[in-house]
């Protein structure tokens, strides 16, 4: 906003949504490993598109990150100055890449020694 109108606009607007009970409900941001359990249900109840194998490798790379970030929020994972989007990357399990748009977090993990 830079003009004191769409403040206005942007007030109303939120008044209306507040009148019609639109508005957005505010949670707080699942924890690493929440998420992750929900996102391995997802891809193995069938509804993903990954074979049999990619599940079982992600579930236990999955596994293995959760023992070491599970109690972290996603909104945690800080972004680093790299201009990669967030990195968390203890050495020995490799980096684990997130980036987040809209309602879907993207999680990449590369092998130890490749970027």
């Amino acid at each position: 906003m830079q003009t004191v109108a769409q403040a206005v606009a942007e007030l109303n607007r939120l008044q209306t949504q507040r009148s019609d009970n639109t508005l957005p409900t505010l949670a707080r941001t699942p924890k690493f490993n929440e998420y992750s359990a929900h996102y391995l249900n997802f891809i193995g109840s069938g509804q993903g598109t990954k074979k049999l194998g990619t599940v079982a490798k992600e579930k236990a790379l999955l596994k293995r990150w959760n023992n070491h970030i599970g109690g972290l929020r996603l909104d945690q994972i800080k972004r680093v100055a790299t201009g990669i989007t967030y990195v968390i990357s203890p050495p020995q399990l490799g980096s684990l890449f997130i980036s987040q748009s809209n309602s879907a977090v993207n999680i990449i993990w590369t092998s130890p020694g490749m970027l």
